[in-house]
């Protein structure tokens, strides 16, 4: 697949959706994901009644992902989107946007502790999306101990998070590396989603 192309959703093969019940943070597993993909990773992987929604995204606009939820009535009431520079379009109410740079992990890491200190519920996640860019920006060591500290903080305040990684990107061993930080691991694999192991 050529660099920046969307990974398209193919039809289901089946099986029932990862149960993350018990997980606290999870490793997301894929490439770049189109409308189709998010729409199923919504349904298949966060749980409902979701009352607060922290993405972060180097990437792309990370407003993108509240499609995900069809209607706004079924979205999150509480919405922050960081990113590197916010845009000077409007949001809905109820959407907040953070500027921040990806190579700064102390500025990063506060923004985010402070959301989730904030809202101190079980119906919060953070969408960390992707961890491509901190590893582009920032030797694997300080990010290993950058996520250390986070999963620490996510499990402390009842919340969630799912960290994006695309493996093709990176060596076998570094994504080892990082898996060893999470709950579990997930994979959108021949058209649905999966938990999985690395390698």
């Amino acid at each position: 697949m050529p660099a920046g192309e969307s990974a398209e959703t193919e039809p289901s093969t089946g099986g029932a959706a990862p149960d993350l019940t018990d997980a606290a943070n999870v490793l997301v597993l894929s490439e770049r994901l189109d409308s189709a993909a998010r729409a199923t990773y919504v349904d298949d992987l966060v749980a409902s009644g979701l009352a607060n929604l922290l993405v972060v995204s180097f990437t792309e606009d990370p407003a993108r992902w509240l499609d995900a939820w069809g209607t706004v009535d079924e979205r999150p009431g509480t919405t922050v989107l960081v990113q590197e520079s916010a845009p000077e379009a409007a949001d809905p109410p109820g959407v907040e946007r953070v500027a921040e740079e990806p190579a700064d992990l102390t500025g990063l890491g506060i923004t985010v502790s402070e959301r989730l200190t904030n809202w101190q519920r079980s119906e919060s996640l953070l969408m960390f999306e992707s961890l491509n860019t901190l590893l582009a920006h920032i030797e694997l060591k300080r990010v290993f101990r950058f996520l250390h500290v986070l999963v620490n903080r996510v499990k402390s305040t009842g919340a969630t998070a799912h960290y994006h990684l695309d493996p093709s990107a990176h060596e076998d061993r570094t994504v080892a590396t990082l898996t060893s930080l999470f709950d579990t691991v997930v994979a959108h694999e021949e058209g649905r989603w999966q938990e999985t192991t690395w390698p």
